[in-house]
């Protein structure tokens, strides 16, 4: 009984969706070397970059606005990734108090063919072609609006903007770019050390956005985003139904034969189902999170940055991870990674992630 158990569990489990890429794998002594790499740093001081890291964001940003900031340059990177989930966007973050001037505070935003001039942080927007902008919610409402109308039909718009210490208004003619029309979404949370997709948002902690410079942070929005563009949370839902239906078959035909399970293997074969490849889609997002994030022009060594410090606020999962790969194994593979996009950059291959074979 429990082989045909066993055999009508693992028969459903074949038919869960799996990854979709060739992902890099590394073998089992770089792992060693990696977890005795880790070992030593979980137990160092100050943690020190092994590349030149890139600084996006200042003390002025707030945890949105440097979210902003840095997510918006991965998101329109990927734009060639994320099929119909895109749209145009100026990737102007901006904001305003009461009656006060609407102030650009993510100045990010692409400026059009030829223009010279820039903006940034601080600025006060006056006037959008020849519209001028209020101050407080009207002025706010005004510009999204504005923003909104363009960006659909792709048309620049030419800003004035007020500096401090600069007399005249500067004009400043920008853009709008594809992005990947996922959210960003900051949690008021000062407990956990988290990232995650939900594959309509990318979440973020503010324990983790603390522990990271601008460059890791960027890695893990990259990460999370493969997870949404990869579908992952849909793949995730549909294994665990699917294994669902494979464990409440056996506990159907228990039923019949006098064993009341209690729905026990139901509930054992969604598990079943969640864990079959969650392992998988970590890596699988490790991989492209680190293309995304050198076609964003930031350096994707940053994530061998990131598991130094999960590493050392948790020394145990250097070796060992349940939905993750552990961390020796995510560095290992991360080098690997690492090497199949600088030997592309080398030879002029496309930069995209290698997909898997058809079965």
């Amino acid at each position: 009984m429990r082989q045909i158990f066993a055999i009508l569990l693992i028969a459903t489990l074949t038919a869960c969706a799996g990854t979709t890429t060739q992902y890099s794998r590394a073998d089992q002594q770089s792992v060693a070397d990696e977890a005795a790499r880790l070992d030593k740093i979980s137990k160092a001081g100050n943690i020190s970059a092994s590349y030149t890291p890139v600084k996006l964001t200042d003390s002025r940003y707030t945890p949105e606005d440097r979210m902003a900031m840095i997510a918006g340059r991965i998101l329109t990177a990927a734009a060639p990734y994320c099929g119909n989930r895109i749209e145009n966007s100026f990737l102007l973050g901006v904001r305003s108090y009461q009656n006060a001037p609407v102030t650009i505070t993510s100045p990010l935003a692409v400026k059009a063919s030829g223009e010279k001039n820039d903006i940034q942080y601080g600025d006060e927007i006056q006037m959008v072609d020849t519209t001028s902008i209020g101050n407080g919610t009207p002025g706010l409402q005004t510009l999204v609006s504005l923003l909104t109308t363009a960006a659909k039909n792709n048309k620049p718009l030419t800003l004035q903007v007020q500096r401090k210490g600069v007399s005249n208004l500067i004009r400043v003619r920008l853009q709008p770019v594809p992005r990947c029309s996922f959210g960003l979404v900051v949690e008021n949370n000062t407990q956990e050390l988290n990232a995650y997709a939900d594959g309509k948002d990318l979440h973020f902690t503010l324990p983790l956005m603390n522990l990271l410079s601008d460059d890791e942070l960027a890695f893990v929005a990259g990460h999370e985003l493969a997870h949404n563009i990869l579908e992952h949370v849909s793949k995730t839902q549909n294994n665990a139904a699917v294994g669902g239906l494979g464990g409440t078959l056996i506990d159907l035909i228990a039923n019949s034969q006098g064993v009341n399970t209690g729905g026990k293997f139901g509930n054992i074969g969604a598990s079943m189902g969640v864990m079959k490849y969650s392992q998988d889609f970590e890596r699988e997002a490790d991989y492209v999170g680190m293309y995304i994030t050198e076609l964003a022009g930031l350096p994707p060594e940053a994530a061998i940055g990131v598991i130094e410090k999960f590493s050392k606020q948790n020394p145990e999962s250097i070796r060992y991870a349940s939905t993750h790969p552990a961390n020796a194994e995510r560095a290992a593979n991360a080098r690997l990674t690492l090497a199949e996009i600088r030997q592309k950059q080398a030879t002029g291959q496309p930069l995209q992630p290698n997909m898997r074979p058809p079965e």
